[in-house]
């Protein structure tokens, strides 16, 4: 994938997500893991896929309408998924951010079933807006 598509997935996320209300914690972030056996098979491999994601250097603030300066951002990871974050102002702050945020996410204990499961990770940060 390109940077200006990769840009683009990390746009819509932000999107998505732009109608949570106030200090409001999101409820998990959905990541692909593969086949998954069971319950004992999901709780090896969630477990290390959530607390194993990777900041992707690629972030994108979006700003809030209602208020002129606050917003949120998204980090990318290296799976593909975006991780909400409070407003990253610069790139400086982005490189402290994205990796800080990202190593909390963690496994919430969840999956969903399928040719491809899903493992539901959490990420405890409260978005201000």
């Amino acid at each position: 994938m390109n940077n200006t598509a990769s840009l683009l997935l990390i746009a819509i996320t932000a999107l998505l997500i732009s109608n949570i209300s106030n200090s409001k914690t999101l409820p998990y972030i959905e990541v692909n893991a593969g086949y998954i056996q069971d319950d004992n098979d999901a709780k090896a491999k969630c477990t290390s896929i959530c607390s194993g994601l990777k900041w992707n250097r690629q972030w994108i603030s979006i700003p809030d309408r209602n208020h002129k300066h606050s917003g949120y951002s998204v980090c990318g990871t290296n799976a593909g998924v975006d991780v909400p974050v409070n407003d990253i102002r610069d790139q400086g702050w982005a490189n402290r951010l994205c990796p800080k945020e990202i190593s909390k996410v963690k496994w919430n204990g969840e999956w969903q079933p399928g040719q491809t499961a899903i493992c539901h990770c959490k990420h405890n940060a409260k978005l201000y807006r």
